[in-house]
């Protein structure tokens, strides 16, 4: 069964920022969230997962996938350079 996530937990998966990820969220390219309530929001783990998925396949993606000390590391993009 899938597990629910918290923005912070999302956040702290993707290596960023729980702001970036509310920012990613009002852009429209954050993973599918779902809202309990007022104020509640949740992500599905298999939404994220493929998401980041998704991103790896892009051409235009948020993400990159790095390999930092022979590990994955998903990193934002860095649209400034």
């Amino acid at each position: 069964m899938a597990q629910l996530m918290t923005p912070i937990e999302v956040a702290d998966a993707l290596g960023i920022d729980e702001q970036t990820l509310r920012d990613w969220r009002m852009r429209g390219v954050a993973p599918r969230s779902l809202r309990l309530g007022a104020s509640t929001v949740r992500f599905i783990d298999d939404d994220v997962t493929e998401w980041v998925k998704d991103q790896a396949r892009s051409e235009a993606p948020v993400l990159d996938v790095e390999m930092v000390d022979n590990q994955q590391q998903v990193l934002p993009v860095d649209w400034t350079e």
